[in-house]
């Protein structure tokens, strides 16, 4: 009973959340508020609400980090937010598993484009001069287009990410 509540309650939305973000670049408040709300609601349905709270807490935070550095987008931040209301602390796996979906993803898009070799020559170069030397304003990462502008080919979902790495993550530690 508690698997399926957690599926309809959480795999189903973010499913439908990573096939918008893919779709529309968007992930709708509609659905990550609500989400966040019966994560809750869960968590005192099974007695863990402190882990719940801890979860939304990481989620939320970590993610917000890199929406203030200009990776990823506010949808991203809530949709983590609401995992980690469900996922309690296992939302560190989510994160990380959605995370190597993410440089996987762009990886080969990078490689089909032929752009892979001079963009990590570039990134690790940046890398290299920041840290042994010293040097600022030497790792230049790409910013999100702002609300009107068009999306560029090589941004990569997140949210597409994040949900792919929810179902992973549930298959792993419910069985």
């Amino acid at each position: 009973m508690v698997n399926l509540i957690f599926v309809l309650g959480c795999l189903v939305p973010v499913t439908f959340c990573g096939y918008t973000d893919i779709k529309t670049g968007l992930i709708l408040n509609k659905v990550t508020l609500p989400m966040i709300l019966a994560g809750i609601a869960f968590a005192i349905y099974v007695s863990k609400l402190p882990d719940a709270l801890l979860g939304l807490a990481i989620g939320f935070l970590i993610l917000l980090i890199c929406a203030l550095m200009g990776g990823i987008g506010g949808g991203d931040v809530k949709l983590a937010a609401a995992l980690g209301a469900w996922y309690g602390f296992n939302v560190v796996w989510v994160l990380l598993v959605g995370s190597l979906f993410s440089v996987v993803w762009g990886g080969y898009k990078l490689a089909k484009k032929g752009q892979l070799k001079r963009r990590m020559s570039v990134f690790f170069k940046g890398i290299f001069y920041r840290f042994v030397y010293g040097m600022k304003g030497t790792l230049i990462l790409p910013e999100l287009p702002e609300e009107n502008e068009p999306v560029p080919d090589e941004v990569i979902p997140y949210g597409t990410c994040l949900a792919l790495a929810s179902w992973v993550v549930f298959i792993y530690f419910r069985q």
